[in-house]
Formats: C-alpha cells, structure tokens, sequence
C-alpha cells in the first residue's frame, strides 16, 4: 500500500521549498516526512530548477578539454599517459599563483626528456574519428638496425634558461644526477650571478629520492 502524505503536509512541503529551504529545516517542521519524499516532491514542485550534476566536479575548463580533443585528434597527443604531463604542468602552476615576484627570481627548474630518433619505445595508439582517412601520423615507420635515442638535461631560470647536458646510455643513476647538480646546474648559477643559498630548486623527477 502506497503512503500518501495529507494534503496540509503537501502544502507546507510545497511552500517550504518554495522558500529554499534545506531538506534538514524542513523535516524539523513538517515531521514524519523523509529526505527521499522531500526530493520527489522538489522534482514535483520546482522542475524548472537548474539540476546539479553527480559526480566530482570537473577542475580543467572548457578551453582546456578543447585543447586536448584536438592534440589527441591531430597525433600530438597519443595516450593518455601523454596527456597527464601536461594537465600536472596547470596544477603546478595553480599551486604557484600566490607567489611573489621575487620568489619567481629565485626559483631554478629543470626536467629531462629522452628523444628518439624513430618514435616510442612501447606501444603506440592514435586517436581517430569513425570515417576519417589514416594520416602519416597514423603510421608506424621502422627502419633495419633498430633506432637510437639521447636523454638531455636542462634548467630553466628568470632570467633565461641554463646550461643542458645529455646523459649517456639514455639512464639516469643517482651519482649521474649528483654530478649533474654540481657541475652543470651550479655553472648556470654562477653565468646569471645567483647565489646558491637564496635559489629554490623544483624537479619532479624521481631521482630526487636519491641519497
């Protein structure tokens, strides 16, 4: 049997929402009712209302989803590993907005990037639209004798970028990235006259962790 609430109660439920009212205050002064019935009431009552989406809520704009479809489109952008790189470069500038003027002059950053002569190493994927003709970004090129590759590290500043150097066999050790630091980060210090003790220096890349 189907429970159906008196019309006085109905009544007040319709006024109360009316007055947007939260479900909470609402139960206090119409007793017996439920948040469930409150809410097929509100559906009732007020269809016009603008309806919020379930789900997190999305960080990245409009502007920044448009961007990506057409990367991923045009062969930029291949998986979605290569996408995370550059939504965590926008959260790390996010992260920096109240920074001071002078806190951007002291800060020192680097990365490295490994480039392959003949395309990835692993697996590769492209992004194509159902109907559309493969393009040459759509091929995989090969060629006898296997490929090679070269990893380059570098440093960018306020004042420009910094000196850059290529790491042999395409590895990174702890003791090549401890010499890195004191020879070619330390000589872009010294070429733009900073003081070491007064820099920042941001890396995101795991040798960090090394002792």
């Amino acid at each position: 049997m189907v429970y159906t609430l008196s019309r006085s109660k109905q009544e007040s439920i319709r006024s109360l929402l009316k007055k947007g009212l939260a479900y909470s205050e609402i139960m206090k002064r119409v007793p017996g009712v439920s948040r469930s019935t409150l809410s097929k009431y509100k559906d009732l009552y007020t269809p016009e209302r603008t309806r919020g989406h379930a789900g997190r809520k999305t960080t990245i704009s409009s502007t920044t989803k448009n961007y990506l479809k057409r990367e991923l489109v045009n062969g930029s952008l291949k998986t979605a590993k290569s996408v995370w790189p550059y939504l965590n470069s926008i959260g790390h500038k996010i992260g920096y907005f109240g920074t001071t003027e002078d806190g951007w002059r002291r800060m020192v950053f680097s990365d490295e990037t490994k480039t392959n002569v003949w395309g990835s190493d692993g697996c590769k994927y492209f992004w194509k639209r159902p109907g559309d003709k493969l393009q040459p970004h759509h091929l995989d090129l090969t060629v006898k004798g296997g490929a090679g590759s070269v990893l380059l590290w570098g440093c960018m500043t306020w004042d420009g970028p910094g000196y850059g150097c290529a790491i042999e066999n395409g590895t990174m050790k702890a003791s090549d990235y401890v010499h890195i630091l004191s020879t070619t980060l330390m000589h872009s210090l010294k070429y733009y006259g900073y003081q070491q003790e007064s820099i920042y220096f941001q890396h995101d890349c795991h040798v960090l962790t090394c002792q």
